[in-house]
């Protein structure tokens, strides 16, 4: 793959997630800390679906209900909390994102 191609579809899933993270904290940052809680990530994992239109919030929603239903969210949090603050900031969602699509969820 062409480097330059590379680097603009690098570019444009960076964008996407800054708009998943973006939306998401609009919604759910229910303490308006512009950070994920445990509790506030539990509480979207917990509605019965998610009514909005945007796919990528969509996904996520999907893999934390499952995650959340087979007990993996917790770990799947703390995992990636690498600063140990209890709040998820972007890099750090990122990471979890990525991690769980590594392991073939569809995140």
């Amino acid at each position: 793959m062409d480097a330059e191609i590379k680097a603009k579809e690098d570019a444009e899933f960076e964008r996407t997630l800054q708009n998943l993270w973006t939306a998401w904290l609009k919604e759910y940052d229910t303490d308006g800390s512009g950070t994920i809680s445990l509790e506030e990530l539990k509480k979207f994992a917990e509605l019965p679906a998610y009514t909005g239109s945007d796919s990528y919030m969509q996904t996520l929603h999907d893999w934390a209900k499952g995650a959340n239903e087979d007990g993996s969210l917790e770990e799947a949090f703390k995992g990636v909390d690498t600063d140990g603050s209890g709040e998820l900031e972007f890099e750090e969602f990122k990471k979890m994102l990525a991690e769980d699509n590594e392991e073939g969820e569809e995140v």
